[in-house]
């Protein structure tokens, strides 16, 4: 953890971990503050032309026979 925050060997664990959470929250209120932000539709046709030409991988991820076992229902306990 001392490795990821401006830390030293000299912080208490709780020290440490305060500093990560208000770097958490700083990330946290920049995601929503993105949320705020208006697309319009060209901008996102663009977007989706750029990122078919980096990878035009078409169809599912999994072959249609596996498909079937990735989303089953939890079994009740």
């Amino acid at each position: 953890m001392a490795s990821r925050t401006s830390a030293t060997s000299t912080t208490r664990p709780g020290q440490e971990t305060t500093l990560y959470l208000f770097r958490g929250k700083k990330k946290i209120k920049e995601n929503l503050d993105a949320v705020k932000t208006m697309v319009n539709p060209e901008d996102v046709a663009e977007a989706r032309r750029i990122t078919n030409e980096a990878d035009p991988t078409v169809g599912g991820r999994y072959p249609p026979a596996v498909m079937s076992s990735l989303f089953a229902d939890t079994p009740d306990l």
